[in-house]
């Protein structure tokens, strides 16, 4: 039995130096079949923060009051308001407050909404508000710009340069258009 064991060992250490001797071959594989290592990889670049651009100001809700149009009565015992639905395209909403009749400047606020249609599935919305004091001063006012639909974007800001003028000059001419005449 040892004898058996001794050839045994004998028999492995043969096999073992026999394999030792060079090594086989290889075929060589064309680089584009290389599997790529680590090494080989290129870092991946973090990814990049896309920044939307600005789209407010792009409906333009500060065009002229339209000829076609009509007004909605929105009035309260407390305040009179009015809603003034244009024929243009875009179509705009266009809201406005009056206060007493002791205000040097009647509108109290003016409220701007225009939909307009975007890329495929999606509906493009831009609105604009303001507060007016009693001399005409706007005391507050932004922009807000949205989609809804297969995509979402929301955006606002503040009024934009020249907005003042126009937007006083239309909430006046939406009060005076639709205030019903003094008996």
């Amino acid at each position: 039995m040892k004898r058996a064991r001794l050839d045994l060992v004998a028999a492995l250490a043969i096999t073992l130096l026999a394999c030792a001797g060079e090594p086989p071959q290889q075929t060589p594989v064309p680089d584009s079949e290389q599997p790529l290592t680590t090494e080989d990889t290129p870092p991946v670049p973090p990814p990049s923060r896309v920044v939307d651009e600005n789209k407010i100001g792009r409906i333009p809700l500060l065009n002229p009051i339209p000829g076609e149009g009509a007004c909605i009565n929105q009035s309260t015992e407390a305040e009179s308001k009015w809603t003034f639905e244009g024929e243009e395209f875009p179509r705009r909403s266009i809201r406005v407050g009056a206060g007493s009749a002791a205000r040097a400047f009647p509108p109290t606020f003016l409220e701007i909404r225009a939909s307009q249609p975007g890329a495929v599935g999606v509906s493009e919305t831009e609105t604009v508000f303001v507060l007016f004091s009693a001399e005409g001063l706007i005391e507050s006012g932004n922009r807000q710009f949205f989609t809804t639909g297969s995509s979402s974007l929301r955006q606002s800001g503040r009024l934009l340069a020249g907005d003042t003028a126009a937007l006083k000059e239309m909430a006046l001419g939406i009060v005076q258009r639709c205030q019903p005449p003094k008996p």
